[in-house]
């Protein structure tokens, strides 16, 4: 099945299903629906992130989180955080919430992501099997390069990621 294809549940801004739609409807219609976002830690407090597929609709190699998901129709938040690490980086670990539920909304090209988003983290220190069709790229960055990236706009980071990096480093 197709990634536009997938079924999300449709929620209002006090995160009450009122309805399903594809992924390709919520992007073109700017449907508010569910995503969760997991940055990942090393034992040295060094932040794992990835490079997008050039195959992604959205942002195509641009630096991101660790991992990010929708949650899929019927799906709760915790659920599609363990399965987004399990399906992009072949990764299982126990997650811990960092930041509630909160709105994130993007436009890129024809196409706005408008989320409530729940945000996670954990530690890990052990291989990963990056998928090709999401992850062009991956590696741990010490927190002061990140900084410096983000400050100087050195490599272009997707919207999400620099908002989600803002909060926690608040």
């Amino acid at each position: 099945m197709s990634e536009l294809n997938e079924i999300l549940d449709i929620v209002n801004e006090e995160n009450e299903v009122i309805g399903q739609a594809t992924r390709g409807e919520c992007y073109e219609k700017g449907l508010l629906h569910r995503g969760v976002n997991i940055f990942i830690f090393n034992s040295k407090g060094e932040v794992f992130l990835h490079k997008r597929s050039s195959k992604k609709l959205k942002y195509p190699l641009f630096w991101d989180l660790s991992a990010s998901e929708h949650v899929k129709s019927g799906e709760e938040f915790d659920a599609a955080a363990k399965r987004g690490l399990k399906e992009e980086l072949d990764v299982e670990l126990a997650l811990e919430l960092i930041i509630p539920i909160h709105k994130i909304e993007s436009k890129y090209s024809r196409y706005f992501d408008n989320e409530l988003v729940k945000t996670y983290k954990g530690v890990y220190d052990g291989q990963m099997k990056l998928d090709p069709d999401e992850v062009a790229d991956g590696k741990f960055f010490k927190i002061e390069e990140v900084n410096e990236m983000v400050k100087e706009k050195k490599i272009d980071f997707t919207p999400w990621f620099l908002k989600e990096w803002n909060i926690i480093n608040e």
